[in-house]
């Protein structure tokens, strides 16, 4: 099974405008519901009142980006049909008003949490790399095992700035093969299997963008 990383798409040729979105006229992200109180590692409990703007110029696209930025996507019904048939980690999809052209297009919060991947590594064969930039060029120092989730976090922290942290390998079980999408733990890559890779292709799916994510492999 070969995974590829996921994004949104930056060709203007294709979302027609950037930035795409912002937060519709006289919505209040600060509301109990809104989207500052949206939590990134965990649902929320309530239903999130999200309401955006998309650009005059901008193309209703399949995948539009998270505003102003967390780990999500927003997708319309034709992606979220697509998601369902697949294998997902825990997720919710909240309804979402986008507003383009005195239109009211309907898209979804992809909220999705994956809680297994510490499980679902093999310690002992994923490793990260830290880097030295000098003179814009990167040169490889040191590697670092990747042990835990709080290891790893604290070796991020350790490492920045000119000496940057970067994930080498992962190693995970076969298990791990279930999933179609997922978001790998710490090193936060959002990635997708190559069937639902197809899947996005025969159905013309617009707004994103995927490349081969070969920092992975399986027992």
């Amino acid at each position: 099974m070969r995974y590829y990383s996921i994004g949104v798409s930056d060709d203007l040729k294709i979302i027609g405008y950037y930035p795409q979105l912002k937060f519709k006229e006289g919505y209040n992200p600060s509301l109990p519901e809104g989207y500052y109180n949206l939590p990134i590692h965990h649902f929320p409990d309530f239903v999130p009142n999200l309401e955006y703007e998309l650009h005059k110029d901008a193309s209703p696209v399949n995948i539009l980006p998270p505003y102003p930025g967390r780990f999500a996507f927003i997708i319309d019904e034709k992606v979220k049909n697509i998601l369902e048939k697949h294998c997902l980690p825990p997720h919710t999809f909240y309804p979402t008003k986008v507003f383009h052209n005195d239109k009211v297009l309907q898209y979804y919060w992809f909220h999705y949490i994956p809680n297994d991947f510490w499980e679902l590594i093999d310690n002992k064969n994923s490793f990260a790399y830290v880097y030295q930039i000098k003179k814009a060029t990167f040169t490889k120092i040191m590697e670092i095992p990747i042990i835990s989730k709080e290891q790893i976090l604290n070796e991020q922290k350790k490492y920045t700035g000119l000496t940057p942290i970067s994930l080498g390998k992962l190693k995970m079980s076969v298990e791990f093969c279930k999933y179609d999408f997922y978001l790998t733990g710490a090193f936060n890559h959002t990635i997708i299997s190559e069937r639902l890779k197809k899947a996005l292709e025969e159905n013309n799916v617009s707004g994103y963008k995927a490349k081969l994510f070969d920092k992975i492999s399986f027992e």
